[in-house]
């Protein structure tokens, strides 16, 4: 009877713990291998001003791609114009159910986005930080809307 109540209980802390919204973004992100397509990445700048500046906005569309392992660990790959090639920057990673926090190889802190998850297929990750010079304040937000790459099949 302890044996079978013991079995019911691990089972549903089992089904409770698979169901929860991190695991399931983590699922969403590592499914099909795991890889996204840059659909657009786009920087918008704004210094707070009496009065307000014009947004200084950067926008490219089909950038590169990400890759994200069930390890933990990812790919950064994008289209470098100046150098002509593709870069790639590794990555760890984690996440909440709504945001996701990559610690990129080279750079000195790690870069938390939010996500709003569309789909499975389609998600945009927002980042935003402020900074002060002097007393004027730029926010700077970072929109990446990301798609799911088709996995290749070997025909």
């Amino acid at each position: 009877m302890k044996r079978s109540l013991f079995i019911l209980f691990a089972s549903l802390v089992t089904l409770f713990v698979a169901c929860s919204p991190e695991i399931k973004l983590q699922n969403h992100l590592t499914r099909d291998g795991g890889r996204w397509n840059i659909d657009e990445f786009k920087v918008t700048s704004v210094t707070k001003t009496d009065p307000p500046t014009e947004p200084t906005i950067i926008q490219e569309f089909n950038v590169g791609e990400v890759l994200f392992y069930e390890s933990g660990t990812g790919i950064w790959i994008q289209y470098d114009t100046l150098t002509m090639q593709n870069v790639a920057t590794y990555f760890e990673w984690e996440n909440t159910n709504n945001s996701i926090t990559m610690d990129l190889e080279g750079f000195t802190e790690e870069v938390e986005f939010s996500i709003n998850e569309v789909s499975k297929d389609e998600q945009w990750w927002v980042r935003e930080e402020s900074f002060f010079v002097g007393d004027l304040e730029t926010v700077v937000t970072t929109e990446i809307h990301i798609v799911r790459e088709e996995e290749i099949g070997n025909k």
